[in-house]
């Protein structure tokens, strides 16, 4: 049946790719977590430099998969998306006559038929939700940002005026009476405000009554300084200690854990296994968007390591020195964190250059042309504007001046092996 499912998944995904809008990162292919935060990171970044202020507003769906009404998601299907014949008479049979029970301690209860909702772990169940809630974004201001991933929705807007809140406050609006249109329903209490500021701005000194009051249906949203978006920790003041904070307790929670329940573990390979996939694993999670520039931050960070070293190594008791944990790590294979967080980071940008990921290049960040450097700037590794980037070659007809080259990139390539 999963493989059913994914084949009429590509069959949708074919007719309904052009239709969903390019803001929904949820369940849909080369996008993650890591490409919907990088564009409202980068806005957020862009409202610290210019000394203003942008309000975010989260929003949170109550019971979002279950709330998803059959004869509205099927009426989207057929109208927005085209979907009719008998694929969607397939997909009408997939959604209804489901039936439930629940099982405790034993006993079983009667069954009930499902009469609402996509059914969780399967292959359609994530897509027809994106589905459903693709228009969500027809009824946001021009100025007003969405983003979404699946279920989780945020609106942001930058507040130059007082105008700006009541836009914001009628975006507001417009999502609410989207969602009983749709009969879905946000959970207030937890639905939140970040109000992202710069450091040295005056908002800062704003008493918190008289901050402008969001409502939504009536009741009044709570601003906070730290909301978890995605897994990652956005600050209003984008900081990152906070997240990198959080991450460290985790991980090294999670190392002495290890520690504690695999004591019987003492090859040196399987050691090395359990800490890459349970603790090193930690710091993977949209790492080029929280990678900290702080030195203080990374020494944290490779701490953790350090000590997952030691207990490999079954010399938890010594100390290393920076040049001896280097020679650990290349024993056992592993790169530093601080480095592999920049292979990350130049990981994504090569697929954000090469366009293998959908996130575009900014604007302010332009590939360079050969011809716009001098010559003593160009050589075999420079890259080209062109649709693609490309290695070009500038070579002499003179034997000398190509038998220089060929030892110049001969000492090039072993250096990077090195």
């Amino acid at each position: 049946m999963k493989i059913f499912e994914k084949l009429v998944r590509n069959e949708i995904m074919a007719i309904c790719k052009d239709k969903i809008d390019q803001r929904q990162h949820g369940f849909l292919p080369a996008k993650s977590c890591t490409t919907q935060i990088i564009p409202f990171y980068e806005s957020l970044a862009t409202t610290i430099n210019e000394l203003t202020m942008t309000d975010v507003i989260y929003f949170d769906f109550a019971k979002a998969f279950d709330s998803v009404n059959h004869d509205i998601i099927l009426q989207k299907l057929k109208y927005q998306f085209h979907i009719d014949g008998k694929l969607l008479k397939f997909l009408s049979n997939y959604l209804k006559d489901r039936m439930q029970h629940v099982v405790i301690g034993g006993s079983i209860s009667s069954a009930l038929p499902v009469l609402s909702g996509v059914p969780q772990g399967s292959i359609l169940g994530p897509l027809l939700f994106v589905l459903f809630i693709n228009d969500i974004s027809d009824c946001i201001s021009e100025g007003t940002n969405i983003a979404l991933y699946a279920d989780d929705t945020k609106i942001w807007r930058k507040i130059n005026l007082d105008n700006d809140h009541d836009i914001l406050q009628k975006d507001i609006d417009s999502l609410y009476s989207w969602s009983t249109l749709n009969k879905m329903k946000f959970h207030p209490l937890k639905c939140k405000v970040l109000s992202v500021t710069s450091c040295h701005s005056l908002h800062n000194y704003i008493l918190p009554t008289s901050r402008f009051a969001y409502c939504l249906n009536g009741e009044c949203l709570d601003y906070i300084e730290t909301e978890k978006d995605l897994g990652v920790h956005i600050h209003n003041k984008l900081s990152w200690n906070q997240h990198i904070f959080y991450l460290c307790s985790k991980a090294n929670r999670m190392l002495g854990l290890v520690k504690r329940t695999c004591k019987f573990v003492k090859e040196h390979n399987r050691k090395r296994v359990l800490y890459l996939s349970l603790v090193s694993s930690q710091f993977n999670h949209c790492s080029p968007v929280w990678r900290p520039a702080s030195v203080t931050l990374l020494n944290k960070i490779e701490r953790v390591q350090v000590n997952a070293i030691k207990w490999i190594l079954c010399e938890e008791g010594s100390t290393y020195t920076d040049l001896a944990y280097f020679k650990k790590c290349r024993e056992l294979e592993l790169l530093p964190l601080k480095f592999r967080l920049d292979f990350f980071a130049i990981l994504l940008f090569h697929r954000i250059i090469y366009e293998t990921v959908a996130i575009k290049l900014p604007e302010y960040i332009k590939l360079a042309r050969p011809s716009a450097l001098r010559s003593s700037h160009q050589d075999p590794l420079t890259y080209t504007s062109t649709v693609r980037p490309r290695v070009i070659t500038k070579t002499k007809k003179n034997p000398q001046s190509i038998k220089k080259l060929k030892i110049y990139q001969k000492n090039k390539i072993k250096n990077l092996k090195q």
